[in-house]
């Protein structure tokens, strides 16, 4: 029954072309989606699909695969795969995700760019290729956009985060597909060595405005996250391993109508 209800909920949404996208599924790291799906102060190797400044903290190369498998619904699992090196005083990052079935499927590639100004501020930019593709002569959509984004550190306990996917462009044609517009700002505070709370405020084109609140306990061997979003409300948690060179991170989020997301990352740093 679930399944049914779902899928008549998101049929006149997916298999059709419209002048709002209402089908953007960019996101991947358990971290983000335990924290409530923030991850506009966070520097790891997925902020390439949260806020590319956070990679200007990166110092070895990395690689991770992640698997979203949203409402446990195998038509609307996410897979992703990321990659991050250093070069000079900058860090490069590639990711490529995948959305769907072969009825319904969306691909994200992404090459991300993200440099250190100075002690207190880093900068990043993205830039993607978006496709999206429906079975039975439904239509497809390939775009090209950007985002990017800023960190800046007031000090050793608050950080300042703002992201910008596909800001506007002006577009006369009211039937042309469009990316949505989202715009992201938030804080992190390190309440001290072993807790880090985090807290944002998105606003999507397509949406109302929503706000994202997190927190974690960092112990040597492993982390603790728990976190809330709104619009629709939902509870996330989850759970952090780290063993030498490997982390793992594991996640699940809670919508009251819909069930379960879990999601599962890996991660190696070389």
């Amino acid at each position: 029954m679930r399944r049914l209800y779902f899928t008549l909920l998101l049929l006149p949404i997916l298999f059709s072309i419209p002048t709002k996208s209402q089908v953007l599924f960019k996101e991947a790291g358990a971290r983000s989606s335990a924290l409530g799906y923030t991850g506009v102060c966070t520097s790891n190797l997925w902020a390439q699909f949260n806020n590319q400044a956070g990679l200007a903290n990166v110092r070895t190369i990395q690689c991770g695969i992640s698997y979203t498998s949203r409402y446990q619904l195998k038509e609307l699992g996410t897979k992703s795969i990321a990659i991050v090196a250093p070069i000079y005083n900058s860090c490069i990052g590639v990711s490529l995700s995948k959305t769907g079935d072969h009825i319904f499927n969306q691909t994200n590639l992404g090459l991300s760019i993200a440099k250190k100004l100075s002690g207190k501020l880093g900068l990043g930019i993205g830039f993607n290729y978006f496709s999206l593709n429906q079975s039975q002569n439904l239509g497809s959509v390939n775009k090209i956009n950007f985002e990017g984004g800023l960190i800046l550190d007031i000090n050793r306990q608050l950080s300042l985060g703002l992201h910008m996917y596909n800001p506007k462009l002006k577009q006369n044609n009211q039937y042309t597909f469009k990316l949505p517009e989202i715009y992201k700002f938030g804080i992190s505070y390190k309440i001290n060595a072993s807790l880090i709370s985090y807290a944002e405020v998105k606003y999507h084109s397509d949406y109302n405005s929503s706000i994202h609140f997190g927190i974690e306990y960092i112990n040597k061997y492993f982390i603790v996250r728990t976190g809330y979003s709104s619009n629709p409300d939902k509870l996330s948690f989850g759970l952090g391993i780290l063993y030498k060179k490997i982390s793992l991170n594991i996640s699940n989020t809670l919508h009251n109508t819909l069930g379960h997301t879990p999601q599962l990352t890996l991660v190696y740093k070389f």
